[in-house]
């Protein structure tokens, strides 16, 4: 358990739920529960629940989520905070997709952005992870680029090109981008994952934005403001620059999807994605 208590006085639910009623197995709330267990070997846990939206009981056991990832080595509970809301979109049998998204407590590290899918399926319904992302890439050294964005969720195109595109926004850590791009350390960004359902689910960085000043972004100006921010028009500040005081994170807002309509100048499948900073 990380020193910081920025959530009391219980831990419980952060991220905002989501509702599934028309999936194969319907009426169900999914939600990520963080519990502190004291006593002599104080542990954290950190769960996702499928419950009946009537009665509040379970449609499924609860799915420990360091477990699924193989245990606190590749999940550290303690550190990661579910802070993002939880979002759904279904597969082409009508199963259940369940994406969620992680960021930290109180920037303590070693945590770092993580984002999931994850199903209900079965008879007897359990659930199950599915696929997971991290925004270091595996690079050696990276920490941080949580996935906070305001509490909004993950922004999820299903219905263009046949794939599932998955939108979202990191804030602080390393950058460092590589070939592919799934191997590049991506805090500070915003992100478009490929979520491939084959026989062995996967998600692909296929785009990412990074802005050329994301240093200044995660550690302001100095307290000399000798490393100014360069702002676009119409910012008329002297020399369009800014002095901030402290760290701005690109992704202290959520992201919004929206698709052009009109004339068709633009291909059938281009999405606009904005972003609240």
């Amino acid at each position: 358990m990380t020193a910081c208590n920025d959530i009391k006085p219980e831990v419980g639910i952060t991220g905002t739920p989501v509702i599934d009623k028309t999936g194969n197995i319907p009426n169900v709330l999914y939600v990520v529960t963080e519990e502190y267990n004291s006593g002599s070997s104080p542990t954290i846990t950190q769960r996702l629940h499928a419950l009946n939206i009537f009665t509040g009981a379970d449609v499924a056991p609860y799915l420990d989520i360091a477990t699924a990832y193989g245990g606190p080595s590749n999940f550290a509970a303690g550190y990661q905070n579910q802070r993002p809301a939880l979002a759904l979109t279904h597969d082409s049998s009508g199963n259940p997709l369940i994406y969620v998204a992680w960021a930290s407590n109180c920037d303590i590290t070693p945590y770092t952005g993580k984002a999931a899918v994850f199903t209900l399926t079965g008879g007897t319904p359990a659930l199950s992870l599915l696929a997971t992302f991290d925004v270091t890439g595996g690079v050696s050294g990276a920490t941080q680029g949580g996935i906070w964005m305001g509490g909004g969720g993950p922004a999820i195109d299903d219905v263009t090109g046949g794939s599932k595109d998955v939108y979202l926004s990191t804030g602080n850590g390393n950058v460092s981008y590589g070939s592919p791009l799934t191997s590049s350390a991506l805090g500070m960004s915003m992100l478009r994952l490929d979520l491939n359902l084959s026989s062995t689910p996967v998600f692909s960085v296929v785009g990412a934005y990074t802005p050329n000043e994301y240093n200044i972004l995660n550690n302001g100006s100095g307290s000399d403001c000798s490393s100014l921010l360069q702002l676009p028009l119409p910012y008329t500040s002297p020399n369009n620059t800014y002095c901030i005081k402290a760290d701005v994170d690109l992704d202290s807002g959520g992201v919004i999807l929206a698709r052009p309509t009109g004339s068709g100048v633009l291909p059938s499948d281009t999405n606009f994605v904005y972003l609240g900073m």
